[in-house]
């Protein structure tokens, strides 16, 4: 005779928990093969709708198996219980699992998952601005010509200059409140050409912290006029940084959960995507590097707090200058006819003498007097061929000077708890593979082995079961 334990097993696959014993019973062996067979066994009716799991010892080894069917063999007294065995619950500790490729598990990813969802067919949309320098003020520009280069000719980061660099801060909203700003242009306006001014034009940031106080000095004739208020960059210190910013991104923990695309809208420049690769890199920032001679601006997406560059960026700039040499209208027209590819020039005009009226961040001037604007488009294009952004001068500088926009376009879903308790986390990778005490395993092309004493039927079984997926309670 045999021991025959009965079980109420209410885990059929895909899931796989404990079972609770139901009855114990003494039965002769019969047909017990190894993979499937059958048991008669004296029960009653109540009896065989009360138990779906046996199982047997023979020679030291349990068969656990799953009933298939029960034969009437002698009225309400006798039944032949047909079984299958249950592959993996049998021969679990014989197993060898290796190394798998995971497709999903317990362990918790950012990784996007095709199994969240909502009813809700409309992608969330989440804006947040991020001021790169003050919004509300901008940097006056003045190149002057110095007695000599080694008197006072500033040390330009990057590229030589015979002039000296000088700095005033004024707001976007009123220019002519500032002080230096507002002496400079009237002097000019009302006294007799200078002739050691050579451009003046604005730029969105300077660390004046890093320059010298000096007054500027305006030649008309023979008269030195000293305008107090202003910065000098001097002719000995490195200003490579003062002229950078550095912006941390927040970038939300679970964005990468479903479809989602995270882009920063540059007003003046253009539109920046960030792979989703780049998403959670430690540091990751907007590094924005300025020209001191245009006010152009190049946006580069950086790691390590600025430190380490990507290959994505965008260029341009709302309002900026070309430094003028000689003649400006000889300049702007030669600059026109060869249609420079790197900028776009246009709205030139004369400042009528006496006077100095309209938006001072589109002023540029020398010699004859010029209204100059100029952006660099170049790599902008490079990043969003088919949405260059427009060259529009001054127009957007008073109502988005010195910030940008990050933009979370997302796929919506309200059924993660359900998919977590049930499927898990995506993982997507080759590893090893471990039975989990609670929660959802499933693999691909799943090849364990054992220790020699499981059969292939078996491995075939667990494999297959495996690649379905498991869910253990």
């Amino acid at each position: 005779m045999n021991t025959v334990r009965l079980y109420k097993n209410p885990y059929p696959y895909p899931y796989y928990g404990d079972i609770s014993n139901y009855k114990t019973v003494l039965a002769s062996p019969r047909h017990q093969d190894l993979r499937s067979g059958y048991i008669d066994m004296q029960l009653t009716m109540d009896e065989i709708f009360a138990f779906n799991y046996l199982s047997f010892t023979r020679d030291g080894r349990t068969i656990y198996a799953w009933v298939e069917n029960i034969e009437e063999l002698s009225g309400n007294k006798l039944y032949r219980v047909h079984y299958a065995t249950d592959a993996f619950r049998t021969y679990r500790s014989d197993l060898v699992l290796g190394t798998q490729y995971i497709v999903r598990s317990p362990n918790p990813t950012l990784l996007e998952d095709e199994l969240l969802s909502s009813t809700d067919e409309h992608n969330n949309y989440n804006i947040k601005r991020y001021n790169i320098g003050n919004p509300s003020t901008r940097y006056c520009v003045v190149q002057t010509r110095p007695p000599s280069l080694s008197n006072s000719a500033s040390n330009t980061p990057g590229q030589p200059t015979p002039y000296s660099f000088y700095f005033a801060e004024y707001s976007v909203r009123n220019w002519r409140d500032s002080g230096p700003i507002f002496e400079l242009l009237n002097r000019v306006m009302t006294g007799a050409k200078p002739s050691n001014i050579v451009s003046l034009y604005t730029i969105p940031y300077v660390d004046t912290s890093q320059l010298t106080q000096r007054e500027l000095v305006v030649k008309q004739g023979e008269d030195l006029f000293e305008i107090p208020g202003w910065y000098w960059m001097n002719d000995s210190n490195i200003y490579s940084s003062a002229f950078t910013n550095v912006v941390p991104l927040d970038i939300p923990d679970d964005l990468t959960l479903t479809k989602h695309s995270v882009n920063l809208l540059f007003p003046e420049a253009g539109v920046m995507k960030i792979p989703s690769d780049l998403l959670y890199k430690e540091g990751l920032c907007v590094r924005r590097d300025i020209d001191v001679f245009t006010g152009a601006c190049n946006y580069m997406l950086a790691l390590d707090d600025g430190l380490t560059p990507t290959n994505i960026s965008v260029r341009g700039g709302a309002l900026s200058d070309i430094p003028i040499l000689s003649d400006p209208f000889d300049t702007y027209i030669s600059q026109n006819q060869n249609t420079l590819k790197a900028a776009l020039i246009g709205d030139v005009a004369n400042l009528t003498f006496g006077a100095v009226t309209g938006n001072m961040a589109s002023v540029a001037m020398s010699g004859k007097s010029l209204y100059n604007m100029y952006t660099s488009l170049a790599d902008a294009q490079n990043a969003i061929p088919s949405n260059p952004p427009a060259f529009m001068g001054s127009a957007l500088v008073g109502t988005f000077n010195n910030y940008f926009y990050q933009i979370e376009v997302t796929k919506p879903y309200d059924n993660e708890q359900e998919v977590r308790e049930r499927y898990g986390y995506p993982q997507h990778r080759i590893g090893k593979l471990t039975i989990p005490k609670k929660g959802f395993i499933q693999t691909q092309n799943c090849s364990v082995s054992s220790n020699g004493s499981v059969p292939i039927w078996a491995i075939n079984e667990i494999n297959q079961l495996f690649n379905a997926g498991i869910l253990f309670k």
